[in-house]
């Protein structure tokens, strides 16, 4: 059974009791090994109570549970080295605990993993383990859009990128990255925690307490309120429909006012403020709740307005059996097909283009019904077991492959 090491970013732990995308794909990868293992994991991550009581369930994967120091430490630490430069020139790099424990651990153990997997962690933290091993054992697990420089090229000399859109974009800016060690590994969901059936009773009850009446059209949004997802575009749209049946629902905190600084945070409250009869947010939604919301939509709408590398609310849609809107950006498109989705350009049309497509689906209930039958069946394609599956064939490979060149 070959040996792989997962090194997360520290920032949160794993399991992600305390939330976090990458870290809960990790957990995911580390459960699924439970169930049918397929290799020895160790997953380095950060030290927390809650976590290690979740992680004794675990056989085959050991976890690396680093404590860092808090808050205070860092703001400390900033103003020192910030005092110690502006005094006397002094520029000593910061000396970060995680990343430096991370290190020791790795260099200690470097012998023991065939391949060992960046997750989201400060890509120079592998800079002496790929000195010591060859960056032939290291593979840098990307899950944004991400540029290759020359000392990445130096630390990884293997891929695995969350779409092609991630990967083909990596790869033209590296020097040594061959395209058979660059894989594209999309992202996989549990399938089956959002494709379920609300009860019409139930459902009738959580659209009224929100604010909806029995015929009302409601599009759904998932997502932050932050400039790139589009959100304050989508509002536009939804006002822009003379039929006040059709109403916008924002599943996720507003968190207005609280930390979510900036004119365009603002921009939405106000908006909002001023149409609260068709502007709707659901506040905090806890994850295994979330599929509930998306039961009270007739359709969702994922109006990114970046390249998106990967988004799983688009996942989440379509096992939801939700008809979709989306913009042609990022690895979109590599989800979502022509089938279970009409796709707008991102361009300076793009609030008329919104409202015409909410308007077309609205007007065909057949349609919808044909998209939400396609989204199902496309959403299996993307099941966390498939997921699985494919990483372990990937992984596999590139273990092979580099083995075979030696």
């Amino acid at each position: 059974m070959k040996k792989i090491c997962f090194v997360t970013s520290g920032s949160l732990p794993v399991p992600a009791v305390k939330g976090g995308a990458v870290e809960q794909l990790v957990q995911q990868l580390c459960e699924d090994n439970e169930r049918a293992p397929k290799f020895k994991i160790t997953c380095i991550t950060k030290y927390n109570e809650e976590a290690i009581k979740y992680q004794q369930a675990f056989h085959y994967t050991r976890f690396e549970n680093i404590k860092t120091h808090g808050k205070l430490y860092y703001w400390v630490t900033r103003k020192l080295h910030g005092l110690m430069y502006h005094v006397a020139g002094i520029d000593n790099p910061l000396v970060y605990i995680y990343e430096w424990r991370a290190n020791k651990y790795l260099l200690s153990h470097a012998l023991d993993f065939d391949m060992v997997i960046a997750e989201a962690c400060d890509m120079m933290l592998l800079k002496s383990l790929s000195k010591k091993i060859g960056r032939e054992r290291i593979c840098l697990h990307l899950h944004g859009l991400f540029r290759s420089t020359p000392q990445y090229d130096r630390v990884f000399g293997n891929l695995l990128a969350v779409s092609d859109y991630i990967r083909k974009n990596y790869i033209s800016t590296s020097h040594s990255l061959s395209a058979d060690m660059a894989l594209t590994l999309m992202n996989g969901i549990d399938v089956g925690r959002f494709n379920k059936e609300l009860p019409d009773s139930e459902r009738e009850e959580m659209r009224k307490q929100i604010g909806f009446e029995k015929d009302d059209f409601v599009v759904v949004f998932c997502g932050r309120i932050i400039k790139e997802k589009g959100v304050k575009q989508l509002m536009e749209a939804v006002l822009g429909i003379p039929n006040m049946q059709v109403k916008l629902l924002i599943i996720g905190a507003s968190d207005f006012g609280n930390g979510n600084k900036g004119t365009y945070p603002q921009e939405v409250s106000d908006l909002a403020n001023r149409h609260s009869g068709r502007i709707f947010f659901t506040g905090f939604v806890k994850n295994e709740n979330l599929w509930k919301y998306y039961k009270l939509a007739d359709i969702g709408v994922v109006p990114s307005m970046w390249n998106d590398p990967c988004p799983l609310v688009v996942f989440e849609m379509l096992a939801s059996g939700l008809p979709t809107i989306a913009t042609r950006m990022g690895g979109i498109p590599e989800i979502a097909t022509s089938g279970t989705t009409i796709f707008v350009d991102n361009d300076s049309y793009i609030v008329n283009s919104l409202r015409e497509a909410i308007h077309k689906m609205y007007s065909s209930p057949a349609k919808r019904k044909e998209m939400s039958q396609a989204a199902l069946k496309r959403s299996l394609q993307f099941d966390r077991n498939k997921y699985f599956e494919t990483f372990c064939q990937q992984v596999n490979y590139l273990i092979e492959k580099n083995e075979s060149r030696k």
